[in-house]
């Protein structure tokens, strides 16, 4: 495989570009990291001018209403957006529900539950994760019992991602208690604001809100809202769990853009690198992490060039564990570079304050300290890194 870009793909790149300049408004640039997350209204202000522009869904086929792009192509456009400080669109939605409905669903669901979606007009969160089925998912206890033309849904959500900005919320549930763990578990949907479902906030270690707990309690939810067939669900949650670790626990774009900010720092830094301790061990964990960030980027252009059915469990899991550990490390090297300049301002990076600012500091840069919090649960979320180490090492060494 050639990793080179082509006359092509350069071309695409200077049109992203292009597009970026005239149609990011500076309203919604760099609200994406480090206590400066997207607003429910950025986020589908931008769905609607990437739909408008015909590039709403990069991840998707054409005949699901994507773009057909090669995936040098996508992770063209997502570096790109990544460095221009677009927001980040609805990841719940985009790179996990659509998908999963496109692939599972009836022609009635796509019509009614991706179209909205892509059209930026409705919000999505996750609802996998509880008190006590975390990485070990399947023992997930939300019970789904059938009651006619509906089914009356009581459990607990938790980790629940931006659950109060969404209208919508996609659940693993238990409806038979009888069968297999896995083979028990059913796929549904509901809007998030039906009676019997509370959304409570939960304040992490960056400072910032966004997650919840959610509670069902006696919630109905219709059975033509059911994706797939009832005991289909832990099916279908492996499909979109491969995809979670490949285009979400593993933002490479992300961890791209952090380390050309890291770059730019190290090398206004080291001019003074006598006077301030920052030397050629610093220089030499730089060279490292750029080294490692290469291989990273080929090895995921390797893997979203393969058909779904070629990237296997491992594939996923050894992409998660190298680019979240990688992510976090090029963040605190850039946490280190800032100094005491780092922690000044968490969790509030004085957005629109900037005389608040140190002199000299990039307010952008002033949120160094709420990613790398930001950044420790990297590893977590998606499935703990120690988890796919257990995947990778079952599947690869047996």
């Amino acid at each position: 495989m050639d990793f080179r870009l082509s006359a092509d793909e350069i071309s695409f790149r200077e049109e992203v570009r292009r597009f970026l300049a005239t149609h990011l408004p500076a309203s919604l640039r760099f609200h994406n990291d480090g206590a400066q997350l997207s607003t429910r209204d950025e986020t589908l202000t931008w769905q609607r001018i990437l739909y408008g522009r015909g590039w709403g869904a990069p991840n998707w086929p054409k005949e699901h209403g994507g773009t057909g792009w090669t995936p040098q192509k996508r992770l063209i456009f997502d570096m790109e957006c990544a460095f221009a400080g677009a927001p980040w669109t609805n990841q719940q939605g985009m790179n996990l529900l659509g998908p999963i409905v496109n692939a599972f669903g009836t022609p009635a669901q796509r019509e009614r539950l991706v179209q909205p979606l892509l059209r930026g007009e409705t919000y999505w969160c996750q609802g996998f994760s509880e008190p006590n089925a975390g990485s070990d998912l399947a023992s997930l206890q939300t019970a789904a019992r059938r009651e006619g033309d509906h089914y009356r849904v009581n459990g607990q959500k938790i980790w629940t991602s931006h659950a109060e900005l969404a209208d919508w919320i996609f659940l693993l549930v238990r409806t038979d208690k009888t069968a297999k763990k896995q083979a028990g578990i059913s796929f549904m949907v509901s809007p998030i604001h039906a009676a019997g479902i509370t959304v409570r906030p939960i304040k992490s270690i960056d400072g910032l809100h966004h997650l919840t707990e959610v509670f069902l309690d006696d919630v109905q939810i219709p059975v033509e809202n059911l994706i797939g067939e009832e005991g289909q669900g832990w099916s279908i949650a492996k499909h979109l769990l491969g995809k979670e670790r490949i285009f979400g626990a593993c933002d490479l774009p992300g961890m791209l853009r952090e380390l050309s900010r890291l770059k730019s720092v190290f090398a206004r830094t080291f001019i003074r690198s006598e006077k301030d301790g920052i030397g050629s061990e610093h220089a030499f964990r730089l060279a490292r992490l750029d080294m490692e960030a290469e291989v990273a980027t080929m090895a995921f252009l390797h893997a979203i060039s393969s058909d779904d059915a070629a990237v296997t469990p491992a594939t996923s899991s050894i992409l998660k564990v190298k680019v979240t550990e990688l992510h976090q490390q090029i963040v605190e090297l850039l946490y280190e570079l800032m100094g005491d300049r780092g922690p000044l301002f968490f969790p509030d990076p004085c957005w629109n304050d900037a005389s608040r600012l140190l002199p000299g500091m990039n307010p952008d840069l002033s949120k160094v300290s709420s990613e790398m919090m930001y950044r420790r649960a990297s590893s977590i979320y998606g499935g703990t890194n120690e988890i796919q180490r257990d995947i990778i090492a079952r599947t690869v060494l047996g």
